[in-house]
This record gives structure tokens, C-alpha cells and sequence, in this order.
């Protein structure tokens, strides 16, 4: 049966959608597909070549600017989100917002270009062991 052509009530299903606007199987009651984003993360220090650390940064990036989701990284003694000044204050904008807590220096919210967010991400994704353990994932704003 599909939704289209349902010609009696009793035949027609009503579509749910999950927070991430995909639709939810009526019969499974898991989305139909995954969030794009739901998979860009990685521990850190990780094995990655430079060519894919820099692909990493930039699909993050690509996700940042449409979706409202932040990018997490997560020390011992630092916790970091990256996000989109536009989905928190709700006007246009071409910057984004690095929240930071370290045990060392406290909290810190700055905006910060595109740039400097590219080049921030890397150097986490470059970090070595003696820089500490760590973990980047993506998820939702609405989740934090």
C-alpha cells in the first residue's frame, strides 16, 4: 500500500518523522534513513592520513553550516562544541561559535570565522598520545 494512493481512511498512514526530519517506518519505528552527520566522528589520536583528516573537517564544516548540530570534542580536561551562530540566535550569519571549558581556564564562548574552526579541527585531529585521549562526534543542538 503507499500513502499516495490510499483511496480509503482506514488505508492511510500517517507519516512520522524523527528530530531529524526522516520519516519513521510505521511498521519498523526507525527512521527510513540516517542523518547524514550521524556518522562523522572519530577518537582522537586517530590513524587517519592528512588527506582524510582534512576531508573529515570539511564534511563537519559542510554539516555545521546547514544543520543544527555542533561538533564535540571531548578531553580528561577540555570539553569543545563548534556550531553555527545562526541556529542559536536565528539571523543570517557568516560566523560560528566555539564554547569551551577547561579545568585550566574555565569557559570561554568566542566567534570565531570558518577558517579558524577548518584549522581548530585539524590540529585536534592531528593531535599524537602524549597530547591526551579524546573523541569528535557530531549531534544535534537540541541534545546539549
Amino acid at each position: 500500500m503507499s500513502v499516495e494512493n490510499s483511496n480509503s481512511p482506514d488505508e492511510h498512514v500517517q507519516l512520522q518523522f524523527d528530530q531529524h526530519g526522516a520519516p519513521i517506518s510505521p511498521t519498523v519505528g526507525e527512521p527510513d534513513r540516517t542523518a547524514s552527520w550521524s556518522d562523522l566522528g572519530c577518537d582522537i589520536p586517530n590513524t587517519f592520513s592528512n588527506t582524510r583528516q582534512v576531508s573529515l573537517a570539511e564534511c563537519i564544516l559542510v554539516e555545521l553550516e546547514h544543520e543544527p548540530v555542533a561538533v564535540q570534542l571531548a578531553f580528561r580536561d577540555e570539553w569543545t562544541l563548534f556550531f553555527h551562530s545562526e541556529f542559536i540566535s536565528g539571523e543570517r550569519s557568516e560566523e560560528f561559535v566555539r564554547y569551551r571549558l577547561t579545568s585550566a581556564a574555565g569557559q570561554q564562548i568566542v566567534a570565531i570565522p570558518r577558517a579558524d574552526v577548518r584549522n581548530q579541527l585539524l590540529t585536534y585531529l592531528s593531535r599524537s598520545e602524549p597530547a591526551g585521549q579524546g573523541s569528535l562526534t557530531v549531534r544535534p543542538l537540541s541534545t546539549l
